[in-house]
């Protein structure tokens, strides 16, 4: 056991850290999780309701209007999760910006 580990003790500092991350992450990712299934859950609930509506009045624009508002709905879904989980929401949106590898690959097609 002291190869693996360097001292008697690691394998127990280890199992001690890694219960204290379970322990504060855990809560935050079920709650995510029970989040995201509830509300693809109504959100899928909301499309199907106006779909029946939007289908007896104008059957050309229920489905793009059903998928586009079902979409945004989802997008906005997982911006929130994420939040909850701890990724900020601005990451998404300034990935672009962030990373100088990637301006540098984009450059080519501003030229």
């Amino acid at each position: 056991m002291e190869d693996l580990f360097g001292a008697e003790g690691g394998a127990s500092e280890l199992m001690n850290q890694a219960t204290a991350l379970v322990m504060t992450y855990a809560p935050k990712v079920v709650l995510a999780i029970v989040t995201l299934i509830v509300g693809m859950w109504l959100i899928n609930r909301f499309v199907g309701v106006l779909d029946n509506k939007l289908g007896k009045k104008d059957p050309t624009l229920n489905k793009f209007l059903c998928g586009l508002i079902g979409a945004i709905l989802k997008i906005l879904l997982l911006i929130s999760v994420a939040s909850m989980v701890g990724i900020a929401p601005p990451s998404f949106f300034c990935w672009r910006r962030a990373d100088p590898d990637l301006q540098a690959f984009q450059g080519w097609r501003r030229n």
